[in-house]
């Protein structure tokens, strides 16, 4: 997909900002190209995944070159899936809306359930998502399952329909921070991905995957499922491969292999057995 200097945006819209990726939508699809590593090969070795959980409601990608400015990039693209009424609302958005202020000050000084109560009962109230505490542990484990740890409170969201004036839950979406992928900043592929493995960080409620999930397991139950049969496909692994080269590749096979390895959510879990509902989307937030 090439786009050219002087794109028109009456027919899409360019996000390109320092310190994140180039977003592009057009003609019905979202396009991103990967900035600090491999993210787009992130997403959609998440998109795989994924289908092997209980999970139902997801963004599913595919890999994508992406030319912008005379310069080519690994990247990924999506569906966009909302429609003309529907509007994404981030749930830092949305309680500046409601309470003035960004959800982060509020949250200070609090415990890490706290915290998470607090959340889910400010959405519950404003939504009227009833079960938007298990969605959210749900969110939460998976993120600690493939190391994503870009889970801030932008990139939390509900869908506002503005003619009907409701809400309804999001797909999850954005695990492009998943496995290790930014190799210029957090995770060079010189180093022992096991010792990395133990600096990744969590978010949005503190930086200890196991606490922050924890946490969430004591008030809403375990939520995840993995099919114990979970792997990749040849050809997905082909795809890396050309893609991203050797390094990569290995890279996300062993992160992967540790993850399974240490995983409370692995079980009898059939991916035959799981009736799937995706919903396919690329979400563009700040």
């Amino acid at each position: 997909m090439e786009i050219y200097n002087g794109f028109d945006d009456s027919t899409g819209n360019i996000s390109l900002s320092k310190g994140n990726q180039l977003k592009i939508h057009l003609n019905d699809l979202w396009y991103k190209a990967d900035f600090l590593g491999y993210e787009g090969a992130s997403e959609v070795v998440c998109s795989e995944l994924l289908t092997y959980t209980n999970i139902k409601d997801y963004i599913c990608y595919e890999f994508e070159k992406i030319s912008f400015n005379d310069n080519t990039y690994n990247g990924c693209k999506s569906k966009h899936f909302l429609n003309k009424y529907e509007e994404i609302i981030t749930i830092d958005r949305l309680h500046k809306k409601y309470v003035n202020k960004p959800i982060s000050l509020a949250l200070e000084g609090k415990t890490v359930k706290d915290k998470i109560i607090y959340t889910v009962n400010f959405v519950k109230n404003i939504t009227n998502i009833t079960n938007f505490g298990q969605l959210l542990t749900q969110m939460l484990e998976w993120d600690s399952f493939v190391l994503n740890e870009d889970r801030h409170f932008n990139n939390i969201a509900v869908i506002y329909n503005k003619n009907t004036k409701q809400y309804k839950k999001c797909p999850l979406f954005d695990n492009g921070a998943a496995f290790l992928s930014d190799i210029r900043e957090g995770y060079p592929l010189e180093k022992n991905i096991y010792g990395l493995i133990s600096k990744v960080k969590s978010k949005p409620f503190c930086e200890d995957f196991e606490k922050q999930v924890q946490a969430c397991e004591d008030i809403y139950g375990i939520q995840l499922k993995i099919d114990k049969n979970i792997h990749l496909s040849d050809d997905l692994i082909n795809e890396i491969k050309i893609n991203y080269g050797e390094k990569v590749l290995d890279r996300i096979v062993k992160t992967l292999d540790n993850q399974i390895y240490l995983s409370d959510y692995i079980c009898s879990y059939f991916k035959e057995s799981i009736n799937l509902d995706i919903n396919e989307t690329d979400i563009e937030l700040d």
